[in-house]
């Protein structure tokens, strides 16, 4: 809502805090940011989700199988590699990003920098950092997600938070 200067807003701002909280805050702590009709777009268009994640193992080979939404479409892709521990996170971020790309029909435009379990006020959870090629630049996007039993899940949602928050440069990327 633009109809209300941020000075305003501010000023709202500083009321609230002083009648539920009985504190009194200096205004300069208080930032206002208006969102464009670009990123107002973003906030309430659709997002990715994950659907289906499913691991296949062999004695040396690791398969993992992701199955995204967006609307009412499914995208699924699958990505192998070598069956040790380091490679269960990423190769549950990868096929979320094949899956990503084939949502877009793109290719080469995304790539896992680094997956990464982290604890974070006590909790498990999982940090996604991804390179999104576009044009001449590297733009680097992070993502994170709570472990809520699997780890591979918590990867490739956390591939999806990173990716939810730029889909409106991902989805006028050209090839």
């Amino acid at each position: 809502d633009t109809s209300r200067a941020p000075k305003q807003l501010v000023r709202d701002i500083e009321s609230a805090i002083l009648v539920k909280l009985g504190q009194q805050i200096d205004y300069k702590k208080i930032s206002i940011a208006q969102l464009g009709e670009k990123q107002k777009h973003l906030m309430e268009g659709p997002r990715l989700k994950l659907l289906e994640i499913n691991s296949a193992s062999s004695k040396n080979k690791l398969t993992v199988t992701v199955t995204i939404g967006l609307g009412n479409e499914k995208f699924k892709a699958a990505v192998s590699g070598p069956n040790i521990i380091k490679n269960h996170l990423a190769l549950a971020s990868k096929a979320t990003l094949a899956a990503v790309e084939k949502c877009y029909s793109i290719s080469s435009r995304l790539e896992i920098n680094q997956v990464e379990k982290v604890l974070v006020s006590g909790h498990k959870a999982i940090l996604a950092a991804i390179s999104l090629i576009l044009e001449s630049r590297e733009e680097i996007l992070l993502g994170t997600a709570i472990v809520k039993g699997n780890e591979q899940e918590a990867a490739a949602r956390a591939a999806l938070d990173a990716i939810n928050r730029r889909l409106l440069i991902i989805d006028h990327v050209e090839n």
